[in-house]
């Protein structure tokens, strides 16, 4: 027999739930957020994308690619404000895989502002996911470096930031754990 664990609310009463509803083009869905604390502000990055998931674990669009972006929103005072594009600068063309845009944007502080890593899935052809380093470049944007794999071809996703003094690491595999740098 499972056993659920208990829900936030019971270990932590005090704790709020408030929307979280950046604007996003009509039909898009909101998911995967992010959050990163610079200099005071707290922003979160939530991705938006042409689908939706149905009940039964369907992608549900009209477009005939998947499209996804970032907005990011300035979070003061438990109220979200200041919503606004991330705008990612690739000096590549991509190619007409049918997956477009940097998706699941992990967000944290590196000493020139706002970095991000993320998937991308439009490099060439294959569709094979890659890494992106987003590198600040001003306010709200970043531009795309993309990362090698250790083991080339193969999908990469999901690696989770863990940046310091200066460097930028990610955890790359949990088991075993595997730091790049």
């Amino acid at each position: 027999m499972a056993t659920v664990p208990p829900l936030l609310a019971q270990w932590a009463p005090a704790v709020r739930f408030e929307p979280l509803t950046p604007p996003v083009q009509p039909g898009w869905s909101r998911f995967n957020p992010s959050i990163v604390r610079t200099a005071g502000t707290t922003t979160i990055g939530v991705r938006s994308a042409n689908y939706r998931l149905t009940d039964a674990g369907r992608y549900e669009m009209t477009d005939p690619a998947i499209r996804s972006t970032t907005v990011l929103i300035d979070l003061v005072d438990g109220q979200s404000q200041n919503a606004r594009p991330l705008q990612i600068h690739t000096d590549r063309t991509p190619s007409s895989f049918p997956v477009q845009g940097w998706e699941d944007v992990r967000l944290f502080a590196s000493d020139a502002g706002i970095s991000g890593l993320a998937t991308v899935r439009d490099v060439d052809e294959s569709g094979v996911c890659r890494i992106a380093l987003l590198v600040p470049q001003g306010d709200d944007r970043v531009s795309e470096v993309l990362v090698d794999s250790p083991r080339p071809g193969r999908h990469e996703k999901n690696w989770a930031p863990w940046p310091a003094s200066g460097a930028v690491r990610a955890v790359y595999s949990w088991d075993p754990l595997r730091i790049i740098t």
